[in-house]
């Protein structure tokens, strides 16, 4: 579910004027209570579209209100920052900043003296509502209807007819990722209704979209559009950035859906941008996953992957377990979609764990208990007078209730009967629930213990691997080494001084290319060098390198889309072994001018060369050297194609060819 909601948190949207005037207000205010309440206007101002000016303005609310000891003026301001907090995706210190207002509004409950006790209880259910926000942005449902709900008592006991449409929006949009429509639908109309009597244009404006999103999420696309019409044209009216973000977003995802692709991108860039400028992060996640699920669609992988990507990145930041599952979920599609089914199983389960960690048993309870309470503190005064009456009733009618009374035995000792036969049956449910569970557990540890070999297996594969390397690489370097000491040795003994120069210069060539191996060996297992980024590096670097020594002149054309992409380590490896490979012998036997390295990445495919102007020669009477050997073997171990062309005269071109998908997966070239 990939939802742009309109969260509300009771405050008047910054207008340019309105921010001038408190700023004239500001600069002749003298440092006393007066300041402070306009710092933390202003705070309250921007919070939603500057909230990182906002947090400045209510820091210094906070430190004048600290000095004069000015309490209201405290809570204020950790209000304000919690609500910028929350607008700038840090969900812990929003939450931290409306556990310290609440102390302190609970401390100023029922004084008297200086204290205006009707903005108290209005700035306490703000509180309520703002933290409730929070826990829904963290994926806390349970959390997110207690508060909500606790706000929304507030101001119906106060008529704060405002506040109760903004409380009502909110707990409609915990319905509505519960995928309980109908109320959340309940909660958006009784919202939209008061809005509407209130002239409130840019609430109403959420309102629609919020309703849009019901529609959209049943499949009714036809209604869902009628709203976000209604929306956009309203946000447009009154200038509300946010919203028309929220509508472009929005109906991107319709289209998606529908198959208009062009159109969807165009709106979701355009609500991307918006967003950006307003430093609204959660909708910007959003944003993220609705235009990498699009990419997905359209099979341009490579753009879902750096979106979604994005997305995943920004929710981790914000400890946003919603986004994340969502983000998840969308991963999961596209690694399928490339045929990565090992990524789509790991990405699958971070989904389940996700949405295990925000719906489980005792959540759903918790859901109910904080809808049920609210409904029970609603009624309770009506029940209380329902007793009342009961308690009044004539002693004609308590005459009549003991005439009754016998008759009620027979009954119960039915309802007894069939209770038994309930307890009966509930046993067995219970029992047969804990033989599931049991099962479960098994099967889980099965699971755990499968994945454990995998990866035991997976490391031992790496060792393995790594000693084969050093096996191949290195141990033939020593071999020649070890041999030509032993040639030198008998030289000198034989005092046949002339011939011994030879041999050490053989010596020292050996011992630079092992200790050259080694490194090479070395750099490719270090998770530091992950990225095709610090590959390219390495190999511009010995192409440079390189090149300089032999008066050669090195060009480098760089695809800069793959810098940011992470190839597991033989990936890694082979590349670059292959590449550097390619490069040397160009330098070493071409007598070439000019080289030309290119990397060249599209639709899931990377394309590398090395070319040079060289001497060329007759493909069809070279022989294959142990340098040639092995690069056939490196591809054939990345499942890709090696295609080497070359014509006296007319320089040498080595061209490898490999399936690559940004998550690291790699398919066979056919």
């Amino acid at each position: 579910m990939l939802l742009m909601l309109l969260f509300s948190t009771m405050t008047v949207f910054s207008q340019p004027y309105k921010i001038d005037s408190l700023v004239l207000v500001l600069k002749s205010s003298k440092p006393d209570t007066n300041k402070v309440n306009t710092l933390n206007a202003l705070a309250e101002e921007l919070k939603n579209e500057n909230p990182d000016t906002a947090i400045y303005f209510a820091n210094e609310a906070l430190a004048f209100a600290t000095k004069l000891a000015y309490k209201i003026g405290i809570a204020d301001a950790k209000l304000s920052k919690a609500r910028a907090n929350a607008n700038l995706g840090k969900t812990e210190e929003g939450l931290k900043n409306c556990n310290d207002a609440l102390k302190l509004y609970d401390q100023l409950s029922g004084l008297t003296s200086n204290v205006d006790q009707s903005k108290v209880l209005q700035q306490k259910s703000n509180a309520y509502n703002t933290k409730g926000i929070i826990y829904l942005m963290q994926g806390n449902y349970p959390e997110a209807l207690k508060h909500l709900f606790s706000s929304l008592s507030i101001r119906e006991k106060t008529g704060d007819k405002k506040g109760i449409a903004y409380t009502e929006n909110n707990i409609g949009i915990v319905f509505l990722y519960q995928r309980n429509f109908p109320e959340s639908l309940k909660h958006y109309l009784t919202s939209l209704k008061i809005r509407t009597e209130l002239g409130d244009k840019r609430g109403a404006a959420g309102s629609y979209n919020n309703i849009g999103l019901v529609y959209m999420e049943q499949g009714n696309y036809s209604k869902a559009l009628q709203n976000y019409a209604a929306s956009l044209k309203l946000a447009v009216e009154t200038g509300d950035k946010g919203t028309m973000a929220n509508i472009y977003s929005n109906t991107g995802f319709i289209e998606t859906k529908q198959g208009k692709y062009e159109e969807a991108v165009k709106h979701f860039l355009s609500a991307i941008k918006i967003l950006k400028e307003t430093g609204n992060k959660d909708g910007l996640v959003a944003a993220y996953i609705n235009i990498g699920q699009s990419f997905t669609k359209q099979k341009r992988y490579a753009d879902a992957s750096i979106y979604l990507h994005q997305a995943l990145s920004q929710a981790k930041e914000m400890s946003g377990l919603l986004r994340m599952q969502e983000t998840y979920a969308e991963l999961t599609i596209l690694d399928s979609a490339q045929g990565n089914f090992k990524q789509a199983l790991e990405h699958y389960k971070l989904f389940i764990n996700c949405r295990d960690s925000m719906f489980n048993n005792d959540n759903a309870k918790k859901l109910m208990q904080s809808q049920l309470q609210f409904d029970f503190d609603k009624k309770e005064s009506l029940a209380k007078a329902e007793q009342d009456k009961k308690d009044i009733l004539s002693v004609a009618e308590i005459s009549k209730q003991k005439m009754t009374r016998n008759f009620s035995f027979a009954g119960i000792g039915i309802v007894l009967l069939f209770s038994g036969y309930g307890f009966y049956r509930y046993r067995q449910n219970k029992q047969l629930s804990k033989q599931l569970a049991s099962s479960l557990i098994e099967l889980e540890q099965a699971q755990e213990q499968l994945i454990k070999t995998e990866k035991e297996k997976e490391a031992e594969n790496i060792r393995v691997q790594i000693s084969r390397d050093i096996h191949d690489e290195v141990g033939a370097t020593l071999s020649g080494i070890a041999l030509f000491s032993e040639i030198v040795s008998q030289k000198i003994q034989h005092h046949k001084n002339k011939d011994v120069q030879g041999y050490l210069e053989n010596i020292t060539a050996n011992s630079r290319e092992m200790i050259e191996k080694m490194s090479d060996i070395v750099w490719t297992i270090n998770p530091q060098n992950d990225s095709f980024d610090r590959i390219i590096a390495k190999l511009e670097s010995f192409a440079v390198n390189l090149c300089a020594g032999k008066g050669i002149k090195p060009h480098l054309d760089i695809d800069e889309s793959i810098r940011g992409y992470y190839p597991d380590m033989q990936v890694r490896k082979n590349f670059y072994l292959i590449m550097k490979e390619a490069i040397n012998n160009a330098v070493k036997y071409s007598g070439a001018k000019n080289i030309y390295v290119s990397l060249n990445y599209r639709y899931d495919e990377i394309n590398a060369m090395v070319k040079d102007d060289g001497k060329g020669f007759d493909a069809a009477l070279a022989t294959e050297g142990n340098g040639l050997n092995n690069m056939k073997a490196r591809t054939n171990e990345l499942n890709a194609k090696l295609n080497i062309e070359s014509q006296k005269g007319k320089g040498t071109s080595v061209n490898l060819q490999m399936r690559f998908h940004p998550n690291g997966g790699q398919g066979e070239v056919v």
